[in-house]
């Protein structure tokens, strides 16, 4: 959250130019679990907006969305040792982008280019059992335990959307592709594997206020 405040402190000498600030909203449309994981993350970001206009059918926007990320696994082997392990964290993504728009009547069609970094934190919370033998009859010995879980990664993003206006306000669709340069979690034992793909296709809808 610092860092997008920390990009609109910087844009200050900017503000000659039309400001639109609002919020924006963002279903995920692609899975963010793959392997023998189960997703159990909110499929939407949500978070605030601000665009600033800019010459030559240019502008400039930051957001900071929001999402919680979740799993949970389970595993086994023929010993009969069982583990199961629940991911949870608070997760932020502050895409900048740069955005050219064309003016068609009422309607501003705009294709859009940028960077998004991804920060977030939580905890892994492992359980199961583990045999003390080489045999499947045990006898078995319980564990629990926690760990850390550390989200930080980029990704480059494009896209495109219309500009509505609706009165005072801007309405904004949109549809962004991100491809995140590595995964924030993988997990490979036994067969079994758990990965968070590097693809994302979002579907967004902003709602501003301000601009020309």
């Amino acid at each position: 959250m610092r860092r997008f405040f920390t990009i609109l402190c910087l844009s200050i000498p900017c503000l000659a130019q039309p400001l639109t600030i609002g919020v924006k909203g963002a279903a995920r449309v692609t899975s963010d679990i793959g392997g023998t994981g189960a997703s159990e993350s909110k499929p939407y970001l949500v978070g605030p907006m601000a665009e600033v206009r800019l010459p030559w059918h240019f502008a400039f926007e930051a957001d900071a969305l929001y999402s919680r990320f979740g799993f949970s696994s389970t595993t086994s082997d023929f010993l009969s040792e069982i583990a199961t392990q629940r991911g949870r964290a608070n997760s932020w993504q502050f895409p900048l982008l740069a955005k050219y728009r064309l003016r068609i009547f009422r309607v501003r069609p705009y294709a859009l280019l940028g960077y998004v970094p991804r920060h977030g934190s939580g905890k892994i919370d492992y359980a199961g059992r583990s045999s003390t033998t080489l045999s499947s009859s045990g006898p078995f010995v319980p564990y629990a335990f926690s760990d850390a879980l550390e989200i930080s990664d980029h990704a480059w993003v494009a896209g495109g959307g219309v500009q509505l206006r609706a009165g005072p306000f801007r309405i904004t669709p949109e549809v962004r592709y991100l491809r995140w340069n590595d995964s924030p979690y993988s997990f490979n034992s036994h067969g079994y594997y758990l990965v968070v793909p590097q693809n994302e296709m979002q579907v967004l809808l902003g709602i501003g206020w301000g601009g020309k």
